[in-house]
């Protein structure tokens, strides 16, 4: 979950999948806080929506397994950046301070467990 200002994100899951199987990927529902009403729901294009992350007025998700940052305006949905990450990350998690954007994996995979990026 994130909140950004009267916005509340939560991420629903789909449906879970074998290990080793595509991920159905998750929805992401945004909610007002004082009305409780459903806003607006975004889902990534492929894979999972994870680890949403108020950051500098903005939600921020990954997109994918980790591998694409999609940066939204938190009234409507819309999409105002995305920034594609070298490296994956299964069952990734998402981190932020200043201009730099942290990719930790938490799965137990042989893959690359931190990435940190620089916004631009």
């Amino acid at each position: 979950m994130a909140v950004v200002g009267d916005t509340l994100a939560v991420e629903c899951l789909g449906t879970p999948t074998p290990d080793g199987e595509e991920d159905t990927g998750s929805t992401l529902n945004a909610f007002s806080v004082t009305t409780c009403v459903l806003r607006w729901t975004w889902s990534g294009t492929y894979g999972a929506t994870l680890s949403p992350l108020a950051h500098r007025g903005h939600l921020v998700v990954l997109n994918g397994y980790g591998d694409r940052a999609t940066v939204l305006d938190p009234a409507d949905g819309r999409v105002v950046a995305e920034r594609a990450l070298p490296g994956y990350s299964y069952r990734a998690r998402l981190a932020a301070a200043g201009d730099c954007l942290a990719v930790v994996c938490t799965a137990e995979r042989p893959v690359h467990r931190l990435r940190v990026f620089r916004w631009k």
